[in-house]
């Protein structure tokens, strides 16, 4: 069995650059939404939500998102609390599944 599952798909594989090329290059009426995606090897779909979005006056990201949840914690707060686990632990204060998941919602909870 392999130690690391291979990707299956080929979502989110194209680069911020290309995309803001590609957003530029419409805006600028040097290509047609679908040309720009293909020159620029952007989804076509994407490039189109963003240039609606940016017409709309939103503000847009340009990363993809991988996967179909959303982040609880900020990186800041998630490294804290890694620290705080590693910090038990090294103390012998191990913490089981269970009781992590509920240190984890209390804080999440407060904030």
């Amino acid at each position: 069995m392999p130690k690391f599952k291979n990707r299956t798909t080929n979502r989110g594989d194209w680069s911020e650059q290309n995309m803001k090329k590609a957003i530029q290059a419409v805006f600028d009426k040097k290509y047609s939404e679908r040309a720009a995606a293909d020159r620029y090897e952007v989804p076509r779909t994407s490039l189109q939500d963003s240039i609606k979005a940016m017409k709309q006056g939103h503000e847009i990201t340009l990363k993809p998102k991988l996967g179909r949840f959303q982040q609880t914690f900020k990186p800041e707060f998630e490294r804290q609390l890694c620290e705080h686990v590693i910090n038990l632990d090294n103390r012998l204060m191990h913490l089981t599944r269970s009781e992590f998941l509920h240190l984890a919602f209390d804080l999440a909870e407060k904030n």
